[in-house]
């Protein structure tokens, strides 16, 4: 038989709706263990389970998965239960709701609750699911993975970013449907939206802004006169699928799978030019109303929920500054590297050689990870070749560093060019050409 229990909380020790928000979050599970305080040999697997806030009432309703057994981790004294989350209470149900119903007066849990852990009467049980069945509504758990793991799995990438920026762009983009990220070129921008996407299970879809992008019709598409039809973008396209699948999920009954939409280098191109349409419908949608893109010779497109706009900014690009509207409407993340630690990307004869110039170096030049893994490669090919490890980092640096405009004061550039050996000959000349103010790139002397 069913059993009903009702396990009280005290608010001291946990906050049963923040927990419940932080599992519809996907920062916990859904499913876990219970302590128990007695009852063990009477609790069974399929029971019902009713969690109430001490001083609230009813906050969500599990199934018990097992019966009681002992905790691993304190074997001689705890027993546990395991348990599924399945429904929320909505809202909050109080004893004084239940205690209308006068033949639950004498129930000891309804008069004065003392403990963590009741049972219910079975002659009263269906009572209680009854009148509780109208406000119990089932529990949205994502299908995502946990944050813990995509912050795992992030690591194990090889991303080299701080684990607050990280974080960041993880809540944000569970408090609203457009982000923006901004950093220097090479500082791991597209590398996180790309990695978070395949962690998190997200459909995603890398759109390379271009510079001539003049109207909404260059991102989203346009009506062709002469042929008669409408041309899709592969972004249309794509918000196509993802208004497919919130339908198919909501059908389902499930949880839907979410669509990153990645624009590169947004700003190349003004922003509110292209992006104004699709920046309104999100501002309608975030009101919980149904956004369609209205278009001549095709169904108009629809926004779905599921639907996430992600952009990335260089930060060395004059053109930057995003309009009020989009500033107000984004969440702005700057993302901050790691600090650089040589010896995770050059061999021990490598890193000596480099920090005798290191701190002028990198006080006069931006060294991404991706310039540092192309100069790794470059020294890896000069053993192969068996290039002598000082000429080939000259060689390096003059063509991956040292032909970029630098705007530090000049005597920064001089404390470098001091650090320098004097056989690198290649870094010198490039040196001496941003001295004088010849930014061309690279030449031989």
């Amino acid at each position: 038989m069913q059993h009903l229990w009702i396990l009280q909380v005290n608010p001291d020790q946990l906050s049963l709706a923040l927990w419940l928000e932080q599992i519809q979050q996907g920062q916990h599970p859904a499913e876990g263990t219970w302590r128990l305080s007695r009852f063990r040999d009477h609790i069974n697997a399929g029971d019902i389970l009713w969690f109430w806030q001490s001083g609230e009432g009813l906050i969500a309703q599990a199934e018990c998965l097992t019966t009681a057994h002992r905790s691993h981790e304190d074997p001689e004294f705890n027993w546990e239960i395991g348990y599924r989350l399945t429904h929320q209470c909505i809202p909050v149900l109080s004893r004084a709701f239940f205690q209308e119903l006068a033949s639950l007066s004498h129930i000891n849990f309804f008069k004065r609750p003392q403990g963590n852990i009741f049972k219910v009467p079975p002659e009263y049980t269906q009572l209680l699911r009854d009148k509780a069945h109208p406000h119990l509504h089932k529990l949205s758990v994502p299908t995502s993975v946990f944050w813990p793991e995509i912050a795992q799995t992030l690591r194990k990438t090889g991303l080299d970013l701080e684990d607050r920026s990280v974080r960041q762009y993880h809540m944000a983009l569970k408090s609203h449907s457009l982000v923006i990220l901004t950093g220097r070129s090479g500082v791991g921008k597209s590398w996180l939206t790309r990695a978070y996407a395949q962690a998190a299970g997200a459909a995603y879809l890398l759109v390379p802004v271009a510079p001539n992008w003049m109207g909404p019709e260059d991102f989203l598409g346009y009506y062709n006169a002469v042929s008669s039809e409408f041309i899709p973008t592969v972004s249309s396209q794509f918000i196509t699928q993802a208004a497919q699948e919130w339908h198919q999920a909501q059908q389902e009954e499930r949880p839907p799978r979410a669509y990153h939409l990645v624009l590169d280098e947004m700003n190349l191109a003004r922003t509110e030019s292209y992006f104004a349409p699709l920046l309104s419908l999100l501002e309608v949608r975030r009101r919980g109303e149904q956004t369609f893109y209205q278009r001549l010779g095709a169904e108009d497109l629809e926004i779905p929920p599921n639907l996430f706009c992600i952009g990335t900014a260089n930060t060395e690009d004059q053109r930057l500054h995003f309009s009020e509207r989009i500033a107000d409407r984004a969440f702005v993340i700057t993302l901050v590297p790691s600090a650089i630690r040589l010896a995770d990307f050059f061999t021990p004869p490598e890193v000596a050689l480099l920090q005798n110039f290191w701190q002028p170096l990198s006080q006069c030049f931006h060294l991404s990870y991706r310039t540092l893994t192309d100069i790794q490669t470059y020294l890896h090919q000069a053993r192969i070749h068996q290039v002598p490890l000082s000429e080939a980092l000259d060689e390096v640096l003059a063509q991956k560093v040292f032909h970029r405009l630098s705007t530090v004061p000049v005597h920064r550039l001089q404390a470098l060019k001091h650090a320098l050996p004097q056989s690198f000959t290649l870094s010198h000349f490039a040196l001496n050409q941003q001295q004088q103010g010849h930014f061309s790139l690279y030449a031989e002397p």
